[in-house]
Parts: structure tokens; sequence; C-alpha cells
């Protein structure tokens, strides 16, 4: 009798157990649809507005320079493994320019860009590649500082030029809220302008490109910070 006892017990306890488990162990469905519901877009806004060499707006032999920099960054993730992400970028952006390249050369006009790539995030580690391209098109004069009778500008004509590039780049993730997060990353490109304008100018600031080497083909570097708020 108390051996009927024991294993009716047993039994019992068994199936209250596997109850249990069946509450508290989570599908692996379950486990995809949450992680389907965490992969969610992301919209990034940079906050560092990347400036062209300012060093001729404080030279007393050329104009002042300027330029005015926008850029927006849209991030889909398509794969998360515990604290890895994979995304894909496409990030657009627009640059206003004006100031003196090459001593004696005033140049203003714009420039757009589109970038696309792959990124790869790890806790708070970013590595990523892609491609870009990028054009502009501006006005150009040659510029003589006159002492006596003023400045005097030679117009040139139209300036315009596309360039194409590889990149690679490396960044880190600081998590500021839920969905929210700040992301910089330091780019590296290197590119190819297929196109030549008048007199060989190139553009003084192309959009998505930073620091340039002024060839036809060379190195680009650019740092970009992005306030990213996830959909």
């Amino acid at each position: 009798m108390a051996l009927r006892i024991s294993l009716l017990s047993i039994a019992a306890m068994l199936v209250f157990l596997h109850g249990q488990a069946q509450d508290t162990i989570p599908l692996y469905s379950d486990v995809l649809a949450k992680q389907k519901r965490s992969l969610r877009p992301e919209v990034g806004l940079d906050v560092y507005q990347s400036l062209w060499f300012i060093g001729s707006a404080f030279s007393k032999d050329s104009p002042a320079t300027y330029a005015y920099p926008i850029s927006v960054t849209l991030y889909l993730p398509t794969n998360r493994i515990g604290n890895q992400e994979r995304s894909v970028y496409i990030n657009t952006g627009y640059v206003a320019y004006g100031g003196t390249s090459q001593r004696n050369i005033y140049q203003t006009g714009s420039s757009i860009h589109i970038r696309a790539g792959i990124e790869l995030t790890r806790r708070q580690l970013i590595l990523g590649y892609g491609g870009l391209v990028t054009g502009w098109s501006g006005q150009g004069s040659f510029y003589f500082k006159g002492p006596t009778f003023g400045n005097y500008q030679e117009p040139i004509g139209t300036l315009k030029g596309l360039a194409v590039a590889a990149e690679a780049h490396i960044g880190v993730e600081l998590p500021l809220g839920s969905r929210l997060s700040l992301r910089s990353v330091l780019r590296s490109s290197l590119f190819y302008r297929p196109t030549t304008s008048a007199y060989d100018l190139f553009a003084p600031h192309l959009s998505g490109i930073d620091w340039q080497i002024q060839k036809q083909l060379g190195m680009g570097i650019s740092l970009q910070a992005n306030l990213i708020f996830r959909l």
C-alpha cells in the first residue's frame, strides 16, 4: 500500500514538473518571434556637422570657406544572434560648399551622395564595408586679390563630375535608452573619379567624404556620428 502511494506521488510530481517545464522553457517559435520583433529598422541623423578644411578662411589671400552638410542613414537589421547583429545600411547626404582651392581657384556648388553596405555589430563594436557614389556640380573662377582696385575673378564655367568609392569603417555604439543610441564610426574610402572637368579641377568638398586627396584616384577619410532611433 505504501509503495503504491509512493509511486502515485512520484508520478504526480513528474506530471507537475513536466507542466512547469512547458510553461518556463520557451518554444523555438517563440524565440524566433521575439527575435523578429527586435529586428526593427533604425534611423540615424548625423550630429557631427563635418566642415571642409577652413584654413583658407583665415588666410589673407583668399575669401572665406564654408560647407553645410546634412546626412541621414537607414539601418535595416537582417539577423541577430546573441550580442551580434547584422544590418544593411543606406545613407544619403547633401553638402553645399564655397571657397578657394588650389591657391587661386574659387568654387561654389553642391554635392550629393548615396552609400550602401553591410554592418556587423557585436556588443558595442561596429565593423562594416560598402560602396559610395557621389556627384557634384558648381561654378568656378580664377581669383586674384587686388590690393588697389579690389579683388578680381575670371569665370571658368560649370564644374561637375562623379566619383565612386569602396569603403570600410570601424566604430562604437553607445546605448542611450531602449530605442536610442549614439553611433560613431571612422570611415576610409578608396575613390575613383571617372570624369574630369575644366582644368582637371575637382570639387573642394565631396558629399560623404570629409577629407580627400585632390586626384582622380585617391583616398578619403570621414567621421560620422549618428543619433540612432529604433522604430
